[in-house]
């Protein structure tokens, strides 16, 4: 005999514990805008895994391969679970990628385009990134290149959203 059904309130709960502690995907975004410039070459997000400068271990990540030059920018939109207080993730470049010099600003930002949480991240630094998202119904994960001297199709870089997760 199977075990009765939950009460739809608590079933609601506890898909709202699921997604508020889950990893955040590609798949999951409400909203993209792939990586490129104005009226360019754009690539899109993917899931894969990531090593961060100074590390060997290998992290879950969002990413999206740089490849050209100038005003590159690119975001993905998720909708927060009802009880999420905070946003938290670590933000980087990839450091199997070729290129060694850019700079990133990860930006959170909620949907009236006020930025919430900031940083940025080098080849060398991957620092963490915590918004608090209570009361936000959506937010913006946005990837700004600030620096990217020399890239190219194959000196490129990736940048990275690792470990997304609300809390």
């Amino acid at each position: 005999m199977s075990a009765p059904a939950q009460p739809r309130k608590a079933q609601d709960d506890q898909g709202d514990r699921e997604r508020k502690n889950a990893l955040l995907t590609r798949s999951n975004a409400v909203a993209v805008e792939r990586c490129g410039p104005p009226g360019g070459f754009t690539d899109d997000w993917l899931d894969r895994s990531v090593a961060l400068a100074g590390s060997d271990e290998q992290f879950t990540a969002m990413t999206c391969r740089v490849e050209s030059a100038g005003a590159v920018t690119g975001y993905l939109d998720y909708v927060v679970p009802q009880n999420a207080t905070t946003f938290t993730a670590k933000v980087g470049i990839d450091r199997m990628s070729p290129n060694t010099s850019a700079r990133v600003r990860f930006s959170v930002v909620d949907v009236d385009d006020n930025v919430v949480a900031q940083q940025a991240a080098t080849y060398t630094s991957a620092p963490d990134i915590t918004a608090r998202v209570s009361g936000v119904p959506r937010i913006r994960l946005k990837m700004t290149v600030v620096k990217s001297g020399g890239v190219s199709s194959s000196n490129y870089f990736r940048s990275a959203w690792i470990n997304p997760s609300f809390g």
